[in-house]
């Protein structure tokens, strides 16, 4: 079984969708079929879900929490793996951003990075 839930998705794709799941509510879907075709679904909503829309997939595994979750578009929201286990990592909105979360070329400019040798 595998679960998509969708944020400002283009109604073409909804639509779309609705071929290989059901939809229980607006943008929350869900289906079962093979891995194959999960996969398959799973690329066709990435390629089609457009510059303001996010999605996220969750589908059984075996592994120890029991499922596996993949994210589309821009999410406040990253997947990070901790000793085995995945976990949400909550990032901070764009404009509280801190020099610190970026990595050290974008926060001082790559004319300032000295390299040697």
């Amino acid at each position: 079984m595998w679960v998509i839930e969708m944020e400002a998705a283009p109604p073409r794709l909804r639509g779309r969708l609705s071929r290989w799941a059901v939809e229980v509510r607006a943008g929350l879907y869900i289906g079962s079929s093979s891995a194959k075709v999960r996969d398959a679904v799973w690329s066709f909503v990435c390629e089609n879900l457009g510059p303001a829309a996010r999605a996220v997939l969750i589908f059984d595994s075996r592994n120890p929490q029991g499922f596996e979750a993949r994210t589309a578009g821009k999410n406040r929201r990253r997947m990070v793996d901790v000793d085995g286990l995945v976990l949400a990592q909550f990032l901070p909105a764009e404009e509280q951003r801190v020099p610190w979360d970026e990595p050290i070329e974008e926060a001082l400019g790559s004319r300032y990075l000295r390299h040697d040798g």
